[in-house]
């Protein structure tokens, strides 16, 4: 929301709470797409229960009739409610940096959101990465980790270099 220049109204803690339906919280924003803000840091989602969850995945199956594509940022707290999400989803991509610490988190996300969960294939972005080489490092050593100890097939999906104009805008 922030990056396409919205001010929201309503975000996606308006939805977790029961408070909005997802009708009233997506915003359009610049071209074809539509943004359902997410909830802002400072924002508690502790309010949102297991009851609430039944609900809201219904209206996001439902926006299949109006959307071609819906992309969901489930960020990168692995959570009950985003491995709900990755139910759902038809395609999970998995998005990392180079780094240790990253690739680590990353790898933690997926133990987790995987667990007692039928995921299928997970697709891997590596982003930050300044070579096809460096994006591919880190796609082999996690796609070892997952298929060694999770018996999750990873495949790669692309690198995506440092760009400076983006981390200023952003």
């Amino acid at each position: 929301a922030i990056l396409c220049g919205l001010e929201p109204r309503y975000n996606l803690a308006d939805l977790l709470s029961a408070q909005r339906p997802i009708s009233d919280i997506l915003q359009p924003a610049p071209g074809p797409i539509q943004v359902l803000p997410g909830a802002g840091a400072g924002e508690r989602l502790r309010h949102w229960h297991a009851a609430s969850v039944g609900p809201i995945c219904r209206q996001l199956e439902h926006l299949d009739s109006r959307t071609d594509i819906v992309v969901m940022d489930a960020g990168n707290r692995p959570t009950r409610l985003t491995r709900r999400f990755w139910r759902l989803a038809d395609l999970i991509l998995a998005v990392s940096r180079p780094d240790r610490s990253s690739v680590l988190s990353t790898y933690a996300a997926i133990k987790f959101m995987a667990e007692n969960c039928n995921v299928g294939v997970i697709h891997l972005v590596v982003n930050f990465s300044p070579t096809p080489e460096e994006a591919g490092d880190v796609h082999r050593r996690l796609r070892e980790a997952c298929r060694r100890f999770l018996g999750i097939p990873l495949l790669g999906a692309d690198h995506i270099p440092p760009d400076p104009s983006v981390t200023r805008a952003a």
